[in-house]
């Protein structure tokens, strides 16, 4: 398995310690990114590491997988890069997570992922975007950070009928530009929890 800094791992962390409100890994839902909604310019994202006829066919705004960790009926865990980069080595990161829905509100959640950071990376920042009863989208700072260096990271956490879904952009820099970060405010929320069929 590969290993990341971002700030994605201390989500991953916290999975392990909550509270499950009983739902099953055969989840009927999944996250995904309307094309018509967001349009042929959209990222598109690219499966599997081992597919290299798709990645050489991954186009410059295209995201390729590097990772995916998943244990049966608790999480799947995946790691995007663009084209040319790889796990070790990257500028830009979109993580999805897709795991049971917990028992607690995605503001909790939210406090969790703080928490733990904040252990590691004491002057982090957290900001609030975007909120409701069944999401919240926020940005993650983090400047210097002996264990993570510079990163700015936007998470959008929802949560479906029978799981939560997590969906994050990290730049390896202390802020992102305000019109990149506006691209990827929007990109997120574009992705929209919908109904296997």
């Amino acid at each position: 398995m590969m290993k990341f800094r971002l700030p994605a791992i201390f989500a991953f962390a916290i999975l392990m310690t909550i509270g499950y409100s009983g739902a099953s890994g055969a989840s009927e839902e999944r996250l995904a990114y309307p094309e018509t909604t967001a349009g042929a310019s959209a990222p598109k994202f690219i499966s599997g590491d081992t597919q290299a006829e798709a990645k050489a066919a991954a186009g410059p705004n295209d995201w390729v997988q590097v990772s995916e960790n998943s244990k049966e009926g608790r999480y799947v865990l995946k790691n995007y890069v663009h084209k040319g980069e790889s796990a070790a080595n990257w500028t830009e990161l979109v993580t999805y997570l897709n795991t049971p829905k917990p028992d607690e509100s995605p503001a909790d959640f939210m406090n969790r992922a703080k928490e733990a950071m904040l252990k590691v990376c004491p002057a982090a920042t957290f900001d609030v975007i975007n909120q409701s009863d069944s999401e919240i989208t926020y940005e993650t700072k983090v400047a210097k950070c002996p264990r993570l260096g510079d990163q700015d990271e936007i998470v959008r956490v929802l949560y479906g009928q029978q799981n939560m879904f997590q969906i994050s952009y990290t730049a390896k820099m202390a802020d992102i530009p305000a019109a990149k970060r506006a691209d990827m405010v929007k990109v997120l929320s574009e992705f929209q929890v919908q109904q296997k069929s």
